[in-house]
């Protein structure tokens, strides 16, 4: 049996194709992960109050600036992996089973009812979470505070990138 795998040369095409395999795998493993970030797309916090129910809340703003020079599509924006320091509003929508709360754009009644929003280059979208309180070192510290370098404080915001013809999944720690 051995003699007849060294005359066929069976062992250089089963690593072969184990080898094609493990690159495709590799390969799409790349393109599925995520980033902390998309550089010319900017994500800035700021302290605001907003009206659910009539009721006014403390709010976080979300705004995404598009600095780039193409088109960018922002979807499903979500909070994930809150901590204590960063309670939300009972009045906020929230998934109790992953601990997530959904965020929708502002749309043009001045409502935030989209899931999807198309950024022009120079141009800002808005998005809102309403809050409990908001601590008094939230919005400076997470300003000056490189999410790339330390790990969660307060919250993970995730959302899809559509920037040219390639999707990026964008997971930032704050």
């Amino acid at each position: 049996m051995i003699e007849f795998l060294s005359a066929s040369e069976m062992p250089n095409w089963i690593t072969l194709i184990l080898g094609a395999n493990l690159i495709g795998l590799l390969t799409w493993l790349w393109r599925k992960r995520k980033v902390s970030h998309i550089t010319g797309l900017e994500v800035s916090l700021n302290e605001s109050t907003m009206q659910i129910n009539s009721e006014e809340s403390h709010a976080v703003v979300f705004e995404f600036a598009n600095r780039t020079d193409k088109r960018v599509i922002v979807l499903h924006p979500i909070v994930k992996n809150r901590t204590e320091l960063f309670p939300i509003s009972k009045r906020t929508s929230e998934d109790i089973a992953q601990r997530t709360s959904e965020l929708k754009f502002l749309d043009q009644c001045g409502g935030y009812s989209q899931h999807v929003v198309t950024i022009d280059t120079g141009q800002n979208a808005h998005t809102a979470l309403p809050l409990k309180e908001i601590p008094p070192e939230l919005i400076s510290r997470i300003s000056k505070r490189p999410s790339i370098l330390f790990s969660r404080k307060y919250f993970t915001l995730e959302y899809e990138v559509l920037y040219g013809k390639r999707w990026y999944k964008v997971s930032t720690n704050y």
